[in-house]
């Protein structure tokens, strides 16, 4: 099946089933709104970087083990990483990090070291998340990033003085 060219497409939901070919997201390049839900066979999402219009990136119960590097993808302010089970290692958000302007950001792994969020705190501290919520099931650990950047603190700690 041919590949089809959708110019002035800006959101696009893949939920369930199969993906093999990694060329489609240059076929959309003024995609904003992109939803990677249950696909199988994704396991790399460095095809997506590319994407300059890219605002909002959801993952969603994917095989990805570690985010590729979106420094490229100057336009993304909000990602959502929900049930990524393959996300276990220290740097397997930092990729994601690199984003230059992500702002909010939410992510639900069961096996992911709390240890991931920490580049969300200390890379270029003026362009930290403005809201950040990591839940780790594993270790009920839980972790939320006050508005001022400054530092973590837990759910139970006092809000941000400063």
């Amino acid at each position: 099946m041919p590949v089809i060219e959708l110019p002035h497409l800006q959101a696009l939901a893949l939920t369930l089933g199969s993906l093999t070919n990694s060329d489609w997201p240059t076929q959309i390049p003024t995609l904003r709104y992109l939803a990677l839900r249950q696909v199988r066979k994704l396991s790399d999402l460095t095809p997506v970087t590319p994407l300059r219009a890219l605002q909002w990136l959801w993952l969603e119960t994917l095989t990805v083990e570690r985010l590729p590097d979106f420094s490229s993808s100057t336009m993304l302010t909000r990602a959502e990483c929900l049930g990524m089970c393959h996300l276990r290692h220290p740097a397997a958000l930092q990729g994601l990090a690199a984003a230059p302007q992500l702002r909010e950001l939410l992510v639900a792994a069961p096996h992911l070291p709390v240890d991931a969020v920490v580049p969300f705190v200390i890379t270029r501290h003026s362009n930290a998340p403005r809201s950040c919520w990591a839940a780790n099931s594993a270790t009920a650990a839980r972790t939320i990033f006050c508005g001022c950047h400054h530092h973590a603190r837990t759910r139970s700690s006092p809000r941000c003085t400063n």
